[in-house]
């Protein structure tokens, strides 16, 4: 009878230290989500394509499945960086660098008069943006005769392009490179699709 009671006591203890053991280990990690899985915007392409005239030279490296960075350097030695990402938007900003861009640190509607010329520019470059790029543009004119308000970072809508917004993002002189910037940026807003037997 001893003899069982320490076997069974034994195979208590047993148990017990098994049980203490699994709950002290870490639980297991769920499986990573897939890259870009569970983002709803495309899969960045291109914006300009080079060699072109008005475009030396072109380089678009992606960073993750749904950003990339794209630099594109321009007739007169302009730098264009266009940077792809957003995950329920579609979103792209531009920043230009060059020595010859007025500094529109202080000057807001100069600000945007000249995204609104750099937008038509584009244009002619037949940039592949996605968006309307005149319409941009005169939306952005049509906000520089503002009196009052006008501020970088405020978003215009293009006129009949549902929710797509141009924003200026600023201006201003980038320290030690003796040259200034002017960075604007283009949203659009992204709905999940819903299944085709969704009721109405």
């Amino acid at each position: 009878m001893r003899l069982r009671a320490l076997s069974v006591r034994t195979l208590l203890a047993l148990g017990l230290a098994a049980l203490t053991s699994l709950q002290a280990a870490p639980a297991p990690k769920a499986p990573a989500p897939k890259p870009g899985g569970h983002c709803l915007r495309p899969i960045p392409r291109p914006v300009l394509t080079a060699p072109q005239p008005g475009v030396a030279s072109d380089t678009f490296k992606k960073t993750s499945a749904r950003e990339a960075t794209e630099t594109a350097v321009l007739d007169g030695g302009a730098t264009l960086t266009i940077t792809h990402w957003g995950c329920r938007a579609v979103m792209l900003t531009f920043r230009l660098e060059a020595k010859g861009l007025p500094d529109f640190g202080k000057d807001v509607a100069g600000g945007y008069q000249e995204a609104a010329r750099q937008l038509r520019r584009l244009a002619t470059l037949k940039a592949q943006t996605g968006f309307n790029l005149e319409k941009a543009a005169a939306a952005l004119e049509a906000e520089a005769k503002r009196t009052k308000g006008l501020a970088y970072i405020r978003p215009a809508f293009i006129p009949g392009a549902g929710k797509d917004q141009v924003t200026v993002q600023g201006a201003g002189a980038v320290p030690g490179k003796g040259v200034n910037y002017l960075a604007f940026e283009f949203m659009r807003p992204l709905q999940k699709k819903k299944p085709a037997h969704a009721s109405k």
